[in-house]
C-alpha cells in the first residue's frame, strides 16, 4: 500500500482530440431472438450479446475497438444486463367484463406488492367503486395521490373529463392508514384505504354557469357541458409559515344537514377550484374559477371524509359556495348554515336533458337556459329586469331562490387574454387570444392544459403549448389572470420577481438574470418552451415540469402486445428485423406520448433546470396513449432476453413537501438534508434530494441522464436541438407529429451529453469553480432510454474497449482539495488462474484520469488457489510514482459498489484517501509536495479536462491501461473548502452519497445484543482505517418491483432507514447513529430561540453571504430573537410550524394560537411522530 517509483514519462500537451487511424470497424453476428418473458421487468439469464441496431436506428458508423474512432459513432453491442432491475411499467388495471369482477393489476409481478392510485375502479361515478381484493391490499404499498391537493395535503380534486366514469370530484387523503414503506396494515387499522371509497362528483353548476352572458362556452344540454378535466385546487394558505392573522386552512367548524339536524364537528377549507375548461366540441377554451367552502367529516382520522350512512345527510364531504349566506370565518369555531339548501344535486337533472320541457321549440337538444333559470322554481336563480327598455337578467335575491345559486356568485371567468407568444423580451406587446382554437382574428392554436397555482393563490401556470404564467394581486380569481407570459420571463417580471423566490433568486444586485438550461446556457427572456404538466411548490420556490414532450422515433420494439381496455381482446404484433415501412415504424415506436424528463427549476437549483433521475422519470419512452389499447413493448436493449415494458409519462405530479412529515411513514428515507417525497401517475412514490443542487461547491453531479437545451425555441429553426442530447437526431423532419404516427426519422449520430446537475455559479452567490457544462460520452457509450443500469435510475455502460466520459472546464488553480464519488459495477473479465503460489492480475481499468496524466484504476487478482480480490492502483503523472491498495473482497464482480476518493494537500504533501461503500478504507501520500491528481491542472492554456474511464493509449504512451468495463452511475465531484477535508461532516457526506449513514461500532458494555450491529462489526474488519470504530450502513440494494426508488426495507437497519424517521426504541442503538453529531446539528427546542449555526461548516456548504435569497444567506443561520416556534425561519424538512382545524388525537403537547391554529414544535421536539 506504499507508493513505489516508476519511470516518469513526460506529459505531451494535447486537446484530448485523440489521434485516429483508419481501422475497419468490427461487425458482430446478429443474435437469435430471445424467448418471451412475463409482462414484468425482471432479471434474465445472461444470453449471447445483442446488437444496438436490434433496438435503435443509427445514422453513423460503428466505433472502433482501439480508439481510432471514438466520436459520433455507436457501440455495435448492447450493454450487458444491469445488476439491478426495477419495474419500469406503470401499474394499470386490465379490462373487467362486469362490476363484480375482482380487480387485478398489471404487470402481474405487482400483484400483492402495491396498490395503484386510486386504489378503486370507478365503473360508474354514482355507484360504489370496486375495491381491491383484501388479500392483495392488506400489506401492499399504496401509491400516494398525484392529483392537485390542498396545501396541507389532505383534500384533493380529480376527474371531470367528458366520458369519464365520474365528474370533477373532491376527496380526502388519510395518511393515518399507512405504515412503514407506505404499506397498509389491515390487521391493525382495519380494511380502509387512503381515500374514501366513494365521494359524490361536483355538480357542473359548482364551476360552470350556462346562463348566457356568464360564459363564452355554450352548452346545449346536460350532456354538452364543457370538459372539466384540467383543474387545480387553489387557496391562500401556505401552511409552512406561522400565518398569524392570515387565512388558514383548515379551520375547526360545525355543520348540519337541516336546521333541525344535530351539529357535526369537522374541518372547513376555504378553497377555489381553477379550471381550464374546453367546450364539448373542443374548439374553445375558457379559464374559470369557483370559490368554495368544503366541510370534512371526521377530520384527521382514519375515517376522514367517509360517509356515515345512506343519504346526503351522511356524506363525508359537504361542498358549499364560499361564505354561504354571507357567513364569515369565526373563532374558535365556525358554524355553517344547514347544507341541504345548498345541495345542487337536489335540482332536477332531467329538466336539462334533451327533450325537456325547457328545450327550445324545434330544437329538442337545446335547453332554453334563460327560461329554465327564470321560470323553473328549482332553478330560479335569475329574474328579468328592464333597464331603459332592455331586458337584463339579474340574480334572484328573494328568499325563495335556491340557495345553491350562490355557486354562480362565486364563479369568475377570464375574457380575452393577452399572450406574450412572440418570443421577444418585451412584456406588454403580446397579442390577444379569445380562447378560440383557429386561424381567425384573435384566434390561436393554444390551450389551457394542466393549471397549477402557487400556495398563496396569486400565480397561475398553464400549458398553453409550452408553459406560461400569469400573476395577480387577487386570490384564485380567473378573471384577474389575464396576461400570460412564457416562464422564461419570470426573472424580469416585477410582478413575480418581487414575490416568488423562483424568480427573485435570479435578481442579482437589482439586475434580472436569465434562467439557465441543463447545460448552463442562459434561457433568453421571452423564449418559449416545450414544458408541460407543471407543479409549483407552495411558496413559489421551485417549478417542476416535464421537459420532454415532443416524442421521437429513434428506438423500436421487437414485439408489441396490445390489450384492449374496453373489451376482452388482445393482439400481438412482431418484427424479425427493423421496421421496413413508415407504418411499421410508427406501430413499433415505443415513444409516442409526452411527459418525460421531469425537471425542477428555481431557487433551490440557482435558476438552473435539472432533469431528475427517479421514478418520475422512469423512462424516456412515452408509449402510445392515442387509442383504447394498453401496449407492452419488448425492446432488445441488453444482452439476453428482450425487455418488456408498458411506458407511461408523468403527466400528474404532487408533493406533500414537509406538510405530512408529522407522520413517520410519510417522512423521506434518503439520507440527505433537503428531501421531499413526490408521486406521479407513473404509479410510483419517489424522493427528490435537493442537497447537490444547493451545494455551492458541487462541481459535477451526473445522474447519467441526457442534457437538454432550453435556450432555443422548440417553435423555431433550431427545434432539432431541443430534443434530449442522447445522441439521436431527426434526419427527415424535426416537426413531424410523431405522437400521431408521423416519422421524424431519428437516428443515433453523435456523442451523447450527460447532464451535469451541479448548479453553482459565482453570479448566484456560490463560491465554487465553474462546473463543466455537461459530461460527454465517447467511444459509442449511450444514455439509457429507461431507468436501468444505475443504482438510482439510469446508469451508463462503458464497454471496456474505448468508452469513456470526459468533461472540460476553465482552470481554477486555487482548488486543491477534492471529493470524488461514483457507483461502479465492474464487469471486467477475470484473470487466468496461475500455478500454485502465483498471482495473476488484470490490466488496470482506469476509473479517473486527470490532465496531469495521473490516474486511478481497478485491478482484479487471483492466486493459484483461485482466491480472488480487487486492488486499486494508481499513477502520479507528475512524479512517476505508482501505488497499489488491496481491497480484499469488498468489490464483487457484477455488483454495484460505491467508490469514493478524497484528493487533498495536507502539510504540503499530496494525499489520497479511498472509500468503499462510504467507509474510509485506506490513506496514502502520493507526493511529498503538492503535485499530482489535480483536476485543475492547467493543460490547455486556462482550460483543462478529466475523464471517467481511460482517454486512450496516446496518454503516457507505453503504459498498460484499459478503460473501465461495466456500469457507472451517480458521479459526484466536490471542490472542498480549506479545512473541510478533515471535518466529520465530509465523511458523512461521502457516506450519504453511498446511500448510507455512519454508525458507531465501538463496544459499550453492558450492551443490548443487536444482530444488525454485529453484522456491521464483522464487515468493518475489511477496512483498515475504520475497523471496529465506525461503518457506513447502507440501504440494501438489489432488484425489486416495489413502486419506490429503492427496495422497501423499513425496519431492517440500525440507522439508515431512520435518518428522518423516528429513532430506534432501544436507546443504546439509536445513540449509535452519528449523523447528527458529525454534521454538528444543534438540538432545537420550541420554547428557546434557535441557536447560532453560522459557523457550522456543513451549513456553509449551501449558505453564503452573497446569496440573492435571504434563506440561503448566512443570516438564515444566526441565533433567533424569538422562541423557535415563533421564528419564521424553518428548515425544509421541519414539520410545519402550525396546524389548523381539529386537533388530532396524537397531538399531546401544543400551544393554541389566536388564528385557530396550534403549534407542532412543542410536540415533535420531544415526542415521536405517529
Amino acid at each position: 500500500m506504499h507508493p513505489h517509483p516508476a519511470s516518469r514519462i513526460p506529459w505531451r500537451a494535447s486537446a484530448l482530440a485523440l489521434l485516429c487511424i483508419n481501422v475497419a470497424c468490427d461487425s458482430l453476428p446478429a443474435a437469435e431472438p430471445s424467448p418471451p418473458t412475463p409482462l414484468a421487468t425482471s432479471e434474465a439469464r445472461l444470453d449471447p450479446p445483442t446488437q444496438f441496431t436490434d433496438v435503435a436506428f443509427v445514422g453513423t458508423a460503428a466505433c472502433s475497438n482501439d480508439y481510432s474512432r471514438i466520436d459520433n459513432c455507436y457501440n455495435a453491442e448492447n450493454p450487458q444486463r444491469p445488476s439491478i432491475f426495477r419495474e419500469l411499467s406503470a401499474a394499470w388495471r386490465p379490462y373487467r367484463d362486469a362490476s363484480t369482477t375482482p380487480l387485478s393489476v398489471r404487470p402481474s409481478a405487482l400483484t400483492g406488492v402495491m396498490q395503484p392510485f386510486p386504489p378503486f375502479e370507478y365503473d360508474n361515478g354514482w355507484s360504489a367503486p370496486r375495491t381491491p381484493e383484501t388479500a392483495d391490499a392488506s400489506q401492499a404499498i399504496q401509491v400516494m395521490p398525484f392529483n392537485r391537493g390542498s396545501n396541507d395535503g389532505r383534500l384533493f380534486v380529480r376527474g371531470g373529463c367528458r366520458g369519464c366514469a365520474e365528474g370533477s370530484t373532491l376527496y380526502t387523503f388519510r395518511p393515518e392508514l399507512l405504515g412503514p414503506d407506505f404499506r397498509y396494515d389491515f390487521a391493525q387499522k382495519g380494511t380502509r384505504y387512503v381515500q374514501p371509497t366513494w365521494q359524490p362528483g361536483l355538480h357542473p353548476f359548482v364551476a360552470f354557469n350556462p346562463m348566457p352572458g356568464y360564459s363564452r362556452l355554450a352548452a346545449k344540454n346536460n350532456n354538452d357541458f364543457p370538459d372539466m378535466l384540467h383543474s387545480t385546487l387553489c387557496e391562500d394558505s401556505v401552511s409552512s409559515l406561522n400565518a398569524g392573522g392570515r387565512g388558514r386552512n383548515p379551520l375547526a367548524c360545525r355543520a348540519r344537514y337541516e336546521s333541525t339536524s344535530p351539529w357535526v364537528s369537522g374541518d372547513c377549507y376555504d378553497i377555489s377550484l381553477v379550471y381550464g375548461m374546453v367546450a364539448s366540441d373542443g374548439k374553445r377554451w375558457e379559464l374559470r374559477s369557483t370559490a368554495l367552502t368544503v366541510f370534512v367529516r371526521n377530520p384527521k382520522l382514519a375515517t376522514a371524509g367517509d360517509s356515515v350512512g345512506g343519504g346526503v345527510q351522511n356524506w363525508g364531504l359537504w361542498v358549499y359556495p364560499r361564505n354561504p349566506e354571507g357567513e364569515s370565518k369565526s373563532l374558535p369555531t365556525w358554524d355553517l348554515p344547514p347544507f341541504r339548501p345548498f345541495n345542487v344535486h337536489d335540482s332536477n337533472w332531467g329538466d336539462m336533458s334533451t327533450g325537456s320541457t325547457y328545450s327550445v321549440p324545434g330544437a329538442p337538444d337545446t335547453i332554453d337556459w334563460i327560461r329554465l333559470f327564470t321560470q323553473n322554481a328549482s332553478f330560479q336563480c335569475y329574474v328579468p329586469k328592464k333597464i331603459f327598455g332592455f331586458t337584463y337578467y339579474v340574480r334572484n335575491t328573494a328568499a325563495t331562490a335556491p340557495k345553491w345559486c350562490q355557486f354562480f356568485d362565486r364563479q369568475s371567468f377570464a375574457g380575452d387574454l393577452k399572450v406574450e407568444d412572440d418570443e421577444d423580451a418585451v412584456i406588454g406587446n403580446g397579442s390577444t387570444w379569445n380562447g378560440v382554437i383557429g386561424n381567425g382574428p384573435d384566434e390561436k392554436h393554444l390551450a389551457m392544459f394542466e393549471p397549477a397555482t402557487s400556495g398563496d393563490g396569486r400565480m397561475l401556470i398553464l400549458n398553453m403549448g409550452g408553459l406560461f404564467y400569469a400573476s395577480s394581486d387577487a386570490i384564485c380569481q380567473a378573471a384577474t389572470w389575464s396576461h400570460f407570459k412564457p416562464i422564461s420571463m419570470m426573472p424580469m417580471d416585477p410582478a413575480v420577481n418581487t414575490r416568488y423566490e423562483l424568480a427573485r433568486s435570479q435578481v442579482i444586485n437589482g439586475q434580472p438574470r436569465n434562467f439557465r438550461d441543463t447545460m448552463g446556457n442562459p434561457i433568453p427572456f421571452g423564449v418559449r418552451n416545450q414544458g408541460a404538466y407543471a407543479w409549483l411548490d407552495r411558496e413559489g420556490k421551485n417549478l417542476f415540469f416535464a421537459a420532454k414532450n415532443n416524442p421521437h422515433d429513434g428506438y423500436y420494439a421487437r414485439k408489441v402486445a396490445r390489450e384492449d381496455r374496453s373489451a376482452p381482446v388482445s393482439y400481438l404484433d412482431e418484427l424479425w428485423s427493423e421496421p421496413a415501412s413508415d407504418a411499421d415504424r410508427a406501430r413499433f415506436n415505443p415513444d409516442r406520448a409526452p411527459a418525460q424528463a421531469i425537471s425542477v427549476l428555481g431557487a433551490w437549483t440557482h435558476g438552473k433546470a435539472v432533469i431528475l433521475d427517479n421514478g418520475m422519470s422512469i423512462t424516456d419512452l412515452g408509449g402510445n396513449s392515442e387509442d383504447r389499447y394498453q401496449r407492452t413493448y419488448s425492446l432488445r436493449l441488453y444482452a439476453g432476453a428482450d425487455l418488456p415494458l408498458s411506458p407511461k409519462g408523468s403527466s400528474q405530479l404532487f408533493s406533500f413537501e414537509n406538510q405530512l412529515n408529522t407522520f413517520n411513514a410519510l417522512r423521506p428515507t434518503l439520507p440527505f438534508d433537503v428531501v421531499w417525497n413526490f408521486q406521479s401517475n407513473t404509479q410510483r412514490n419517489s424522493e427528490v434530494a435537493f442537497d447537490d443542487y444547493l451545494n455551492k461547491r458541487a462541481f459535477v453531479v451526473a445522474h447519467m441522464n441526457a442534457a437538454m437545451r432550453m435556450d432555443v425555441s422548440p417553435e423555431g429553426p433550431l427545434r432539432a436541438e431541443t430534443f434530449p442530447q442522447d445522441g439521436f437526431m431527426p434526419t427527415r423532419n424535426a416537426w413531424a407529429y410523431v405522437r400521431g404516427g408521423d416519422i421524424a426519422d431519428f437516428k443515433f449520430m453523435r456523442n451523447p451529453l450527460a447532464q451535469n446537475a451541479a448548479t453553482g455559479s459565482p453570479l448566484f452567490g456560490t463560491d465554487g469553480p465553474q462546473p463543466p457544462a455537461s459530461v460527454r460520452l465517447r467511444g459509442g457509450a449511450r444514455i439509457e432510454p429507461v431507468a436501468l443500469g444505475g443504482v438510482s435510475g439510469k446508469g451508463v455502460w462503458l464497454d471496456g474497449r474505448n468508452d469513456f466520459m470526459d468533461m472540460g472546464y476553465p482552470v481554477d488553480g486555487s482548488r486543491r482539495d477534492w471529493l470524488f464519488g461514483i457507483w461502479l459495477d465492474s464487469r471486467m473479465d477475470p484473470p487466468f488462474v496461475p500455478r500454485p503460489g502465483g498471482v495473476s492480475r488484470t490490466v488496470p481499468r482506469t476509473l479517473f484520469y486527470f490532465s496531469d496524466n495521473s490516474w486511478v484504476g481497478l485491478v482484479q487478482a487471483v492466486d493459484g488457489s483461485s482466491n480472488t480480490w480487487h486492488e486499486l492502483t494508481g499513477y502520479n503523472g507528475q512524479t512517476g510514482s505508482t501505488f497499489t491498495v488491496n481491497l480484499g473482497s469488498l468489490v464483487q464482480p457484477g455488483k454495484y459498489f460505491h467508490f469514493g476518493m478524497k484528493v487533498y494537500t495536507l502539510a504540503g504533501q499530496r494525499k489520497l484517501t479511498f472509500y468503499i461503500n462510504g467507509t474510509a478504507h485506506s490513506s496514502l501520500t502520493v507526493a511529498p509536495y503538492d503535485v499530482g491528481f489535480d483536476p485543475m491542472y492547467n493543460s490547455m492554456n486556462g482550460w483543462t479536462w478529466m475523464t471517467v474511464g481511460d482517454p486512450g493509449p496516446n496518454f503516457v504512451q507505453g503504459q498498460t491501461r484499459l478503460p473501465f468495463h461495466g456500469w457507472v452511475d451517480e458521479l459526484r465531484i466536490y471542490a472542498l473548502s480549506p479545512g473541510d477535508i478533515v471535518r466529520p461532516w465530509v465523511e458523512e457526506l461521502l457516506c450519504n452519497q453511498a446511500l448510507g449513514t455512519t454508525v458507531d461500532l465501538t463496544y459499550r458494555p453492558p450492551e443490548v445484543y443487536s444482530p444488525v450491529l454485529e453484522t456491521l462489526r464483522s464487515r468493518s474488519v475489511q477496512y483498515p482505517l475504520s475497523s471496529g470504530r465506525a461503518l457506513c450502513e447502507q440501504l440494501r440494494l438489489g432488484s425489486y418491483v416495489e413502486p419506490l426508488d429503492y427496495p422497501a426495507q423499513s425496519g431492517e437497519h440500525l440507522c439508515i432507514d431512520r435518518v428522518h424517521k423516528n429513532p430506534h426504541s432501544v436507546q443504546q442503538w439509536r445513540e449509535r447513529c452519528l449523523r447528527t453529531s458529525m454534521m454538528a446539528m444543534p438540538h432545537l427546542e420550541a420554547a428557546l430561540p434557535r441557536p447560532d449555526s453560522s459557523s457550522n461548516a456543513f451549513c456553509q456548504s449551501c449558505h453564503t453571504s452573497s446569496a440573492p435569497l435571504p434563506g440561503l444567506r448566512m443570516g438564515a443561520l444566526t441565533a433567533g430573537g424569538v422562541n423557535r416556534y415563533q421564528d419564521p425561519r424553518r428548515q425544509p424538512m421541519n414539520v410545519p410550524a402550525v396546524l389548523g382545524g381539529t386537533v388530532p388525537p396524537w397531538l399531546l403537547v401544543r400551544m393554541d394560537q389566536p388564528d385557530g391554529t396550534f403549534t407542532l414544535d412543542h410536540h415533535f421536539d420531544w415526542l415521536n411522530a405517529p
